[in-house]
């Protein structure tokens, strides 16, 4: 096998696993108030990333452009391509700048909002849940730094994409991944509690930082843009960006939001048990749908040459593995998940009162997802305006049913009932007619 899909494969197993690999050690050395925090923090993560606004996407897609020799860019289409005369250095360089520049400001702006009003919540929730101050506090000003620089950093691996350095960029997260799992537990094991958890990632990226700017040489020159010229670049980036920045806030309204009505509501110990219930389900997804991944070039190409039959057959069988692997898993996790948690002294366990509805709600939203994943063969993406809706009423819901005083359950049936009333039903229905068409 070639040395790059290796190294992908590499990459693509750590983004899903990294994490995982540090479930024992974090249950074992952090007590049930800290694994809240640290879910809490991780989907701060999430909603951080928010700030991307699509860029990432966007920069990936005219990087790539520009190293193909194109003259400018254009808000749609690829735009006038001078064919043998090589990258177009100027305009890369010229995008290069815009994206460090749009970085800087997003980046200094989520800073902003961590060290003032973060740092507010955060001493707010050590006076309610009675938590070691400054173990907490020293916590949040490591992760106040780690996230900004994380959002800003988003611009190296496009870059190193469209200049054909693919190795390098999956090396870049392997070494991100590997390095984090490492640090981590080496200052857990020596008692860092959860200051190891966010150090662990500030210096992970520091050394992936390092790694990715010793690629990067002599791929783009630094290049003064005054804000007028900046702005021109923008405002041909933000149409498409802004599509792919609403989908993300969509899906993190539906997958996400739950984590901080629970802390909020239901206290750290609940949203550590929450968090870590929701991180094994999650993980269960994605090693059960790589199927639809696998075949996703295979199913493009059919659609060009309109094989319906062969689409539908490789489509069920992804679903049986699908529904077979999810389901196994959860059993599982049902009957051993928390023997083996108490068996290595874990001091938080997987949340048995809300464990099968958020089993079906993950099993559903996963379903979902692979099916829209699907749609997307046809180069068409219709459902970004319902996950929104969806979200922003799902959001609504929850939050009413939490004040209220009902139980976490509650909260997780009403994510249910929205999303059934229109998107677990209509998407892969959606797929299937679109084939036949």
């Amino acid at each position: 096998m070639d040395a790059k899909y290796t190294y992908g494969i590499t990459s693509t197993a750590l983004q899903y696993a990294g994490s995982l690999l540090l479930i024992p050690a974090i249950v074992i050395y952090l007590g049930p108030k800290e694994v809240g925090l640290w879910y809490l923090y991780l989907a701060l993560i999430s909603f951080g990333m928010l700030l991307d606004l699509g860029l990432q996407v966007s920069f990936t897609r005219i990087f790539s452009l520009a190293y193909s020799g194109a003259k400018d860019i254009n808000k749609e289409g690829l735009g006038d391509v001078t064919p043998g005369k090589g990258p177009n250095f100027e305009l890369l360089n010229n995008l290069v700048a815009c994206a460090k520049s749009i970085y800087l400001i997003l980046s200094g702006f989520l800073f902003f909002l961590l060290i003032v009003l973060g740092l507010t919540y955060i001493k707010s929730l050590v006076a309610l849940e009675n938590m070691d101050p400054m173990s907490v506090y020293s916590s949040w000003i490591i992760f106040s730094f780690y996230l900004p620089i994380h959002l800003y950093s988003q611009w190296l691996v496009p870059l190193l994409q469209a200049a054909n350095k693919f190795e390098a960029s999956f090396k870049y997260n392997i070494v991100y991944r590997l390095s984090n799992v490492a640090l981590t537990l080496g200052m857990l094991f020596l008692g860092a509690g959860l200051v190891a958890c966010v150090a662990g990632l500030l210096l992970s990226l520091i050394l992936a930082r390092t790694y990715a700017n010793k690629h990067l040489r002599g791929q783009y020159s630094d290049s003064a843009l005054n804000r007028k010229e900046i702005m021109i670049l923008v405002l041909k980036i933000a149409p498409n960006s802004l599509r792919v920045a609403l989908g993300s806030l969509g899906q993190f309204l539906v997958l996400r939001f739950t984590q901080f009505l629970v802390t909020l509501f239901f206290g750290l110990q609940a949203a550590g048990s929450y968090g870590l219930t929701l991180q094994v389900f999650l993980a269960l997804w994605h090693v059960s749908k790589i199927t639809y991944h696998i075949k996703l070039p295979q199913i493009v190409g059919l659609r060009l040459r309109k094989e319906k039959s062969v689409i539908f057959k490789i489509v069920n069988k992804a679903t049986l593995i699908y529904v077979i692997g999810f389901f196994s898993g959860t059993l599982f996790l049902y009957f051993f998940g928390n023997t083996l948690l108490q068996s290595v002294g874990a001091k938080t366990e997987l949340a048995s009162s809300i464990f099968w509805i958020l089993s079906l709600l993950i099993f559903f939203e996963g379903n979902t997802s692979n099916y829209q994943l699907m749609i997307t063969t046809g180069n068409h993406i219709p459902y970004i305006k319902a996950y929104i809706l969806s979200g922003i009423i799902y959001a609504c819901l929850a939050y009413y049913v939490a004040a209220s005083g009902f139980s976490l359950f509650y909260v997780l049936l009403s994510q249910g009932l929205v999303q059934c009333a229109f998107n677990y039903w209509y998407w892969p229905l959606y797929f299937y007619r679109s084939i036949d068409k």
